[in-house]
C-alpha cells in the first residue's frame, strides 16, 4: 500500500473512531428475480470515508488463514471456487461484497456498534474465523445457501480489530444463491443466526427479526389509489396518483430504508429476463442513493469530518455470472463477466473502481 493510501487510511480511523462507532450507516441489498429465473442481486455501499475500495479477483485453491485471538493461526482453507469481490481498508480479505463462478453471492453490511461476536476457547483456534474474513471463507467455499447452514455450526466467527480502523466492524451478512434461496448470517450473544430470507432484503440495524416484526405496519400500502370517500356530504378525493403509498418512509434510516425497500421489490413490476431485471435494480438503487451532503458528521467546533454517500453500487446476475458496478464519481455501468475470467491462477488480480470519468453520448448529430 502506498503513502498515500497508508495516510488516507489512518485519517479515515481517526474519523470511524470519532463517529462511527455509535452510528449505523445506510447500505442495502436486494434481489430482483425475472420470469425467465434470472436473479439479480442489488447492493449499495453507504460509508462517510474513502475506504479504498477495489476489486479482487481471487482463483480457486488459493490458500487462506485466518487470524485466531491471542496472535494464532485459526481456520484454514483453500478456495473451492473462484470469486470477484470488492474489498477495502487496505485488507484484501475483508470482503465487502461478491459472486463467486457457481453463483453465490455475499454482501456485507454495517451492523450494531458493540456486537458482541462468537467466543474462541483455547484449543478451539483451529475453528477460529476472523468476522474480516467471513466473506472470503463463504465466496470461497460454498456454491448453495444449503452447503452454508451445514458448515456453519463448525465454526467460531470473532471480532477481529482491523489494524487501519483500530476496531473491530460489527457486521452482518446476506448471501443468495443461484436457485433462489437466501439468508442472513448475525451474530448477538456470542452465538451466530442464520435466519432464511424470502424477502431478499437486508439493511443495517436492529436485527432481521425486528425488521421483519416492523413491516407489519406497512401492510397497507398499495399501488392503487384509494376510492373517493363522502363525509359530512363533502366529497374527497386522492390529491393525485401515489395516494395508496401515503405513509412510506422517505428519510434515510435503516429502518426506513427496509420498510421503502421491501415495497417497491414487492410492487415493482417483475422483469422478463436478466437485461430488464439489471434495468429494474438500477431503478431501485436510483431510488435510494444518498447525495453528498445530506448526511454529515461534525466535529464539536462544526468542521465537516465525513459525508456519508452512496460510494458504489453493484448488480449480481447469479446466473449469468457477471458482476456490474457503478461509483458515486461514474455512474457508467462497468462490468467484469466471471465466465472469461481465469481462476486457474496463482495470484489475486485487482481492477481499480475509480479514476475513469463518467461518459456522455452525445446524439446532437443524429438529429433528422
Amino acid at each position: 500500500m502506498g503513502k498515500r493510501s497508508a495516510k488516507l487510511l489512518s485519517f479515515a480511523a481517526l474519523i470511524i473512531l470519532m463517529v462511527c462507532v455509535t452510528e449505523s450507516y445506510s447500505c442495502m441489498s436486494f434481489r430482483v428475480t425475472a420470469k425467465d429465473g434470472n436473479i439479480m442481486i442489488g447492493r449499495t455501499m453507504e460509508f462517510g470515508v474513502d475506504s479504498q475500495w477495489k476489486l479482487a479477483v481471487v482463483p480457486r485453491n488459493m490458500q487462506f488463514t485466518s487470524p485466531a485471538p491471542g496472535g494464532k493461526n485459526g481456520l484454514t482453507w483453500k478456495n473451492k471456487h473462484g470469486y470477484v469481490a470488492v474489498v477495502g481498508w487496505g485488507m484484501d480479505t475483508m470482503v465487502s461484497d461478491g459472486l463467486n463462478e457457481a453463483g453465490l453471492s455475499f454482501g456485507g453490511l454495517w451492523y450494531e456498534p458493540g456486537v458482541k461476536y462468537q467466543d474462541v476457547a483455547p484449543g478451539e483456534e483451529s475453528r477460529a474465523l476472523a468476522q474480516t474474513m467471513s466473506g472470503a471463507w463463504i465466496l470461497g467455499n460454498f456454491s448453495t445457501v444449503d452447503e452454508l447452514k451445514q458448515a456453519v455450526t463448525e465454526i467460531k466467527v470473532f471480532g477481529y480489530v482491523v489494524p487501519a480502523l483500530h476496531m473491530s466492524p460489527p457486521a452482518h451478512g446476506i448471501i443468495y444463491d443461484a436457485n433462489g434461496k437466501c439468508v442472513v448470517m448475525e451474530f448477538g450473544d456470542g452465538k451466530v443466526n442464520l435466519y432464511d430470507n424470502p424477502l431478499g432484503i437486508l439493511t443495517n440495524a436492529p436485527d432481521f427479526p425486528w425488521h421483519v416484526n416492523h413491516l407489519r405496519q406497512f401492510i397497507g400500502m398499495s399501488d392503487e389509489n384509494p376510492k373517493a370517500r363522502d363525509m359530512a356530504g363533502v366529497k374527497l378525493i386522492p390529491t393525485g396518483h401515489g395516494a395508496g403509498m401515503i405513509g412510506l418512509p422517505g428519510d434515510l434510516t435503516p429502518p426506513s430504508r427496509f420498510i421503502r425497500l421491501g415495497i417497491t421489490t414487492h410492487f415493482a413490476d417483475k422483469p422478463e429476463n436478466a437485461d430488464k431485471a439489471l434495468n429494474v435494480s438500477q431503478h431501485i438503487v436510483n431510488a435510494f442513493n444518498i447525495v453528498s451532503g445530506m448526511v454529515v458528521e461534525r466535529s464539536p467546533e462544526g468542521k465537516i469530518l465525513a459525508r456519508e454517500t452512496t460510494q458504489f453500487a453493484t448488480f449480481r446476475d447469479l446466473k449469468s455470472k457477471v458482476f456490474y458496478f457503478q461509483t458515486y464519481e461514474n455512474l457508467d455501468l462497468r462490468k467484469v463477466d466471471l465466465r472469461k475470467l481465469d481462476f486457474a491462477g496463482d495470484k489475486v488480480k485487482f481492477i481499480n473502481m475509480y479514476g475513469d470519468g463518467q461518459s456522455v453520448k452525445d446524439i446532437t448529430d443524429s438529429a433528422k
